[in-house]
């Protein structure tokens, strides 16, 4: 969840994320919960909103899928991880342009 946080004061938003079982025999797997599709910015959607969006989306589904795996049976095989998949203001304009790109092509 620090990580969250972190990106939060630098303005980094989050795409996604998806989880890693690290198992009591060092090795690693997925668990039951499977994370979150890709949290893309929505049409006419300024940085800073996608920003607050996207971190607050991961930090509830992330600590209600974490609370989840405390309860299950799964949990005494190993420690939940988190993988998370940032997202830069840069990426944001690419990803944003690239999207325009394909609908101005998509209306000739």
């Amino acid at each position: 969840m620090g990580a969250l946080y972190y990106f939060r004061t630098k303005e980094i938003g989050v795409l996604g994320w998806e989880d890693w079982l690290l198992l009591r025999d060092g090795k690693k797997t997925h668990s039951t919960i499977q994370g979150t599709v890709s949290v893309e910015p929505e049409s006419n959607e300024n940085w800073s909103d996608y920003v607050n969006r996207s971190l607050n989306f991961a930090l509830e589904t992330i600590e209600k899928d974490h609370q989840a795996f405390l309860k299950s049976s799964e949990s005494s095989r190993g420690k939940l991880h988190f993988c998370i998949t940032p997202l830069t203001q840069r990426e944001w304009v690419l990803r944003s342009n690239t999207a325009q790109k394909g609908r101005d092509l998509g209306a000739v």
